[in-house]
């Protein structure tokens, strides 16, 4: 492999490991400001009552993605 090659390649792998990194600081951000509002009003709809836990797999997930791509 010449270092042509060799450069182009990380630099693919550096832009999607920057990209992935700026993904899960989004979802950090979301989850730190993830809360629960209590009220009296019973509202009728459908809610994803494990969107907390789903934005922490997906954090989990990038975090081992991001290494696996650094290795």
């Amino acid at each position: 492999m010449n270092a042509k090659t060799y450069l182009s390649q990380y630099m693919v792998l550096n832009h999607r490991i920057e990209g992935k990194m700026a993904i899960l600081n989004d979802l950090k951000a979301t989850a730190e400001k993830t809360s629960f509002a209590m009220s009296d009003v019973v509202v009728s709809r459908s809610r994803n009552y494990h969107a907390m836990e789903d934005v922490i797999i997906r954090i989990q997930e990038l975090k081992d993605q991001i290494t696996r791509d650094m290795l």
